[in-house]
């Protein structure tokens, strides 16, 4: 298999240092971009184990929610119940947010005044019966957890996406950046070796052709001093 270089590349001692500095660049990017995998990995799974538990919440005060519902209904009749909850609509702000896990932005949501006390529903004390206020605060428990749950199951979305371009970013340097950059180095030193090894050859014979070489001797018993 013939290996990959960066095309048009020039073996030259510049381009040399060139992808040095860029395998080092490339070895520390992956190194980082490792390390937040294995953060964003660790992040997810207490979320998850977050959404469980908060979903877990949600099925116990839904059915508790349900149950007392049907014994109100049973105990004031149906149509009692839905005039009161007529009279006790009202529109509810959620507050939207964002916060930082590992470089991520996450959302946050809140709704304020959600349980509200007996006397704030709307609904007459006198003429009602205390399980539809029971009833009203079940309910009311139950968004709260749903709006937990809305939350976390966002953020899971929004982690397992970040993850994935990580992964990819990862495997890509991994697997193909940082191994091109490689044979590229080993290639340009590879062609400089050889240039070099040419090169002196080269020298070797034009060193032998102008009678540079070892077997050029100088002849020293002439003498130049005049003669006594």
């Amino acid at each position: 298999m013939v290996e990959e270089i960066i095309e048009g590349t020039h073996p030259t001692r510049m381009e040399l240092l060139t992808i040095k500095r860029k395998i080092r660049l490339a070895e520390k990017g992956h190194h980082l971009l490792r390390d937040k995998l294995d953060a964003l990995m660790m992040e997810l799974t207490k979320v998850m184990e977050k959404s469980k538990a908060i979903c877990e919440e949600a099925n116990e005060k839904l059915e508790d929610a349900r149950g007392k519902l049907a014994i109100a209904r049973a105990w004031a009749g149906a149509s009692t119940l839905s005039s009161t909850a007529l009279v006790t609509i009202r529109e509810l702000k959620l507050e939207g947010g964002w916060k930082n896990v590992m470089g991520v932005k996450v959302p946050t949501f809140s709704i304020s005044e959600l349980e509200r006390r007996v006397d704030e529903r709307g609904y007459s004390l006198t003429f009602t019966p205390p399980l539809i206020d029971e009833v009203a605060k079940a309910f009311e428990s139950l968004l709260s957890s749903l709006i937990k749950l809305a939350e976390v199951q966002y953020t899971l979305s929004i982690l397992g996406e970040e993850i994935e371009r990580t992964r990819r970013r990862v495997n890509a340097l991994e697997n193909r950046v940082i191994p091109r950059l490689k044979n590229t180095h080993r290639y340009i030193q590879l062609r400089l070796d050889e240039l070099e090894r040419e090169n002196f050859y080269r020298l070797k014979e034009v060193k032998k052709k102008k009678g540079w070489g070892e077997e050029t001797t100088f002849s020293t018993s002439t003498s130049y001093l005049p003669s006594q």
